[in-house]
């Protein structure tokens, strides 16, 4: 399974992109992060610390949720 967020910030663009596969243990998660715009550059000086400590949170979250998904 795959898919990707965008969020939308000024002059700029956040892009996660998700795989989640099958794996001996239960599931592996691949996250793709990138900062796409004209002002890209200022958002990841502003946020960019906030946004790489957010991450061990987010795949957390998104592994639990992963494992509760009914194959």
């Amino acid at each position: 399974h795959s898919f990707t967020l965008l969020q939308k910030v000024f002059l700029a663009s956040l892009i996660l992109q998700h795989r989640i596969e099958p794996c001996e243990l239960g599931c592996r998660i691949h996250l793709r992060i990138e900062l796409e715009g004209p002002l890209a550059w200022l958002h990841e000086l502003l946020r960019g610390r906030a946004w790489k400590a957010a991450v061990p949170q987010l795949l957390r979250a998104l592994a639990k949720a992963a494992q509760q998904i009914q194959v």
